[in-house]
């Protein structure tokens, strides 16, 4: 196979699949609730679970680019924010510090579930 990964070895093709559909509404449920809350903090416009859930899909979406090849990396990141921007009325820059806040969340979150993994919180 041309792009088989470790984690493929042994599945079928129909058990690949329902991982990838997995991991993307995974992806796109917490992308659209970090971006709720990103936006809320900004004081973005449009920010209704709605719209921020279009604004997550086509991220999501995006985001796929980013392991096909680096400068499809880049692309799609500018790709996202300028989409962020133009969706919610906020400026690129704004947009980047928009990403920067969900990093934040993001970085919280991953912090907090290995102190919990340290002390046997599930």
């Amino acid at each position: 196979m041309l792009f088989q990964h470790h984690w493929t070895v042994g599945l079928t093709p129909i058990e690949i699949t329902i991982v990838i559909i997995i991991w993307f509404i995974i992806n796109l449920l917490i992308t659209a609730i970090f971006l709720k809350l990103a936006l809320g903090i900004v004081g973005a416009k449009h920010t209704d679970f709605g719209e921020v859930f279009v604004t997550a899909f086509v991220v999501t979406i995006l985001s796929l680019l980013l392991f096909i090849w680096w400068i499809l990396t880049i692309i799609s990141l500018i790709l996202i924010f300028y989409f962020i921007a133009k969706r919610h009325d906020i400026g690129f820059c704004m947009a980047i510090e928009l990403l920067v806040v969900i990093a934040l969340f993001v970085l919280l979150g991953i912090i907090g579930w290995t102190i919990g993994s340290i002390f046997g919180f599930p």
